[in-house]
Order: C-alpha cells, then sequence, then structure tokens
C-alpha cells in the first residue's frame, strides 16, 4: 500500500503533475490519500483537520492513515509518497525482505527552479518497510511528541526513521534503476537545501539532464512550473 500524505498547500499545477505520475507508475498498489483538506485522489481519502503545519501534523496524518489501514486493509508493506515528489518506473517492485528493516534510496535528484542537484540523501519521502514496524513507530513519534513533548518527536529533518537512538529497527539503503525527483518549490517543510541555497558540496554536481526524466527546461515546462508563485 502506498501512504501519500499533503497538507494541500503545494502549487496545484505541481500537485496535479506528481499525482498523475504516482497514479501511473503505482500500477495495482492502493495508495490510501491523507490529507488536511477534503480531495478525490487515491483509492482511499481521508481527511484529517489539523491547523498547523508542522512535523507533528505529518506524523498524525500518518498515524490516522496507518489506523485505517489496519482495520481495513492490514497490508504487509507501506511506501511513503510525497507530494512534492516524482517516482520512476520500477520504484514500486521493490519488495522489503527484512520486516525489521526501514528501506530507502539515495538515488534522488533535487529539482529546483533553475537545475537538477544530485542529492544523496535518504529521508521520509523513499521509505519503504514493513507495515506493522511503521505503525509501531509512528506511535512512538507521536507519544513522544505529545507526552514527552519532544520536538519532531526526534526525528530530524533528512534523517532515517531510526535516528536519535531507536532500537526497534535499522536503516538500510536499497538501490533503485531511475531517481526519484523532489521538487523544491519553495514551500518545502525539510531544509535539505537550505531555501534554495545549495550546500558548497553539492553545487558542483548542478545538472540540466538526468536519466529518465530528461532535461529540467522540458519537466519544469510540463508541470507548468512558471504558474507557480515566488
Amino acid at each position: 500500500m502506498i501512504l501519500y500524505c499533503t497538507d494541500n498547500c503545494l502549487n496545484e499545477n505541481i500537485m496535479a503533475y506528481c499525482q498523475q505520475n504516482l497514479k501511473k507508475v503505482a500500477g495495482n498498489i492502493p495508495i490510501m490519500c491523507v490529507a488536511k483538506k477534503p480531495t478525490q485522489f487515491g483509492d482511499v481519502s481521508i481527511h484529517v483537520e489539523l491547523e498547523e503545519r508542522s512535523r507533528r501534523a505529518i506524523f498524525l496524518q500518518m498515524k490516522v492513515g496507518l489506523e485505517y489501514a489496519y482495520r481495513e486493509i492490514q497490508p504487509d508493506i507501506i511506501y511513503i509518497c510525497e507530494h512534492d515528489c516524482l517516482y520512476p518506473e520500477g520504484y514500486f517492485e521493490f519488495e522489503p525482505a527484512d520486516p525489521f528493516t526501514f528501506y530507502y534510496t539515495k538515488h534522488k535528484f533535487f529539482m529546483d527552479e533553475m537545475e537538477f542537484v544530485d542529492g544523496s540523501i535518504i529521508n521520509l519521502s523513499t521509505l519503504v518497510c514493513n507495515y506493522k514496524l511503521l505503525l509501531a513507530h509512528v506511535n512512538l513519534r507521536v507519544y513522544r511528541i505529545e507526552v514527552l513533548k519532544m520536538k519532531k518527536g526526534g526525528w530530524t529533518n533528512c534523517e532515517p526513521a531510526i535516528s536519535k537512538g531507536d532500537t526497534m529497527g535499522r536503516a538500510e539503503n536499497r538501490d533503485i534503476k531511475y531517481p526519484v525527483v523532489d521538487i523544491r518549490h519553495g514551500g518545502n517543510m525539510s531544509n535539505c537545501l537550505g531555501e534554495r541555497i545549495f550546500p558548497e558540496h553539492l553545487r558542483d554536481n548542478s545538472v540540466q539532464e538526468i536519466p529518465y526524466w530528461g532535461k529540467h527546461p522540458e519537466l519544469k515546462e510540463a508541470m507548468q512550473w512558471h504558474e507557480v508563485s515566488a
């Protein structure tokens, strides 16, 4: 099952393009959409009213979706997908071998207004793992935030799910043929690229064309980037 989370704050053109892409590459894998506003996207769509835009809100959205899946679907595998990422053909063919491992991929490019940047970073948008492992983990995060008052529940930006000393599982990188594209549109919650200011060690990796996705200007035009507000 794909757990797709959105705060509905993304530009409509980019969101529509990413949703169309996700439906295409997902094939027969069911998509559960958990959103802050009512939406028709996905095989199952759940509306969660949350005022703030925060890590807490993300975990609560995931918790609602996972608990619904436990009651109604009971999937074995869960893929986390974000509303501003493009996933390539073959991405959802991977099946976790170890039920106690969080799998991510570093084969990822960030798409800014001007170019692609080789990310080589693992984060939530490429997570796939055993469903029960993630359900237990998200419940732990929510408990840390709501009861222990820990900021972000111990989960820092651009780190794997087992950051901050968790012992319920381990993280592992998985290879994929084509890269995931993470769109840096100016409203991202994660600060991996620091408000479009690329870290020094990434600037030399900036490119105008990447495998599978093609040339930056053409992809930018396809998603009508020119209508995105600054």
